[in-house]
């Protein structure tokens, strides 16, 4: 074979080796709106609805990573009202404000994953080693890890750069899957924000959550 068709079929296969690596290497970001960073502190009220009937659940997240936790139960006689610190410790409050039980890891990260628009706004806050999976037309499929290091799915719009359900471990169960589906947008100050979502827990139990009303950075956004 003459030299220089040797050398014209050495180059075609390095293009060809090339052109497959970059195939492999293909790989993206969550890009959300940029907006988005100018949000610290959110306060959140909804009613919501799940197997045993109606409830409120009130959450106030802090730009230190604190937050706190309310829920009140129409079948139920007491509500549940928790806080977690900066630093990750977990407290029940009783009716006097005073700190009372220790939440075990488990129930903090419980609590955590229900400061939803902050997940949504801020998707590291949660999770870590966010990652390019693959693309199914419009959407993006983004694996991850939560703070408990069990796997995490996030599903993402790429275009309307909104972060449309993901899908986790329930901490205090990793046999059981929970769905978190965010669905109409509001357009506001601060980017659209989520006025309603649905949880499925275990492929059966659904809850819903409708958002009343949003306070962004203490700006109150009606829904």
């Amino acid at each position: 074979m003459p030299k220089f068709l040797k050398a014209s079929l050495s180059l075609i296969l390095v293009l060809i080796i090339f052109s497959s690596c970059n195939k492999q290497k293909k790989t993206f970001e969550l890009e959300l709106p940029k907006v988005y960073k100018d949000i610290t502190n959110i306060e959140t009220y909804a009613s919501c609805q799940g197997p045993n009937g109606a409830y409120r659940t009130v959450v106030r997240s802090q730009s230190d990573a604190s937050f706190e936790f309310r829920q009140e139960f129409t079948y139920r006689d007491a509500p549940f009202h928790g806080i977690v610190t900066a630093n990750n410790k977990g407290f029940i409050i009783d009716s006097l404000g005073n700190r009372e039980d220790t939440l075990s890891k488990e129930v903090v990260e419980i609590l955590r994953s229900h400061e939803f628009h902050k997940i949504h706004i801020h998707p590291e806050y949660l999770f870590s080693n966010i990652q390019y999976q693959s693309e199914e037309g419009n959407l993006r499929l983004f694996k991850s890890t939560d703070r408990l290091g069990n796997p995490v799915v996030i599903t993402y719009d790429q275009k309307n750069k909104w972060i449309e359900k993901f899908i986790m471990k329930n901490p205090m169960d990793t046999a059981e899957q929970i769905e978190i589906r965010y669905s109409y947008a509001k357009e506001t100050p601060f980017g659209p924000l989520a006025r309603e979502l649905l949880i499925i827990q275990g492929g059966k139990d659904e809850f819903t959550f409708h958002f009343d009303s949003v306070f962004i950075n203490d700006q109150k956004i009606t829904f």
